[in-house]
């Protein structure tokens, strides 16, 4: 999104003129007192290549923020479990690993099976405008 502000407007250039540090302690002190909530999010559409548009969700900066710090933290907690076959989701990995790896040992064999793999909601798509 280029650093566009969400639904709330604030821009860098605010929080900076602010004071970053000042404005971090506030969100900290937010998210310590339980009294945070995120913001809904801004809705644009982009245009895609086949002449459609695309809904685009674009978080506020607060929430990018707390988004980020969770991720951080828990990320690898939950990374350290996951199997190795898991692929939604994950850093480094996708749907065109996910079926590369399905359809492994068909083609490694230099014969026909079939193999039934479900990929229809490896990879979901959610609803943002909730």
């Amino acid at each position: 999104n280029g650093g566009a502000p969400g639904c709330d407007g604030t821009t860098f250039d605010q929080i900076a003129s602010h004071g970053q540090e000042r404005w971090l302690e506030e969100l900290r002190q937010e998210l310590r007192a339980g009294e945070y909530r995120p913001q809904p999010l801004l809705r644009v559409w982009i245009p895609k290549s086949n002449g459609g548009q695309r809904p685009l969700g674009i978080p506020c900066i607060r929430d990018r923020v707390v988004e980020m710090a969770v991720l951080l933290v828990l990320g690898p907690i939950f990374e350290a479990d996951l199997l190795r076959n898991q692929y939604g989701f994950r850093p480094g990995l996708d749907a065109k690993m996910a079926v590369r790896q399905a359809f492994w040992p068909v083609g490694d064999r230099g014969r026909s099976e079939v193999v039934d793999a479900d990929s229809a909601t490896t990879f979901l798509r959610f609803r943002t405008d909730r």
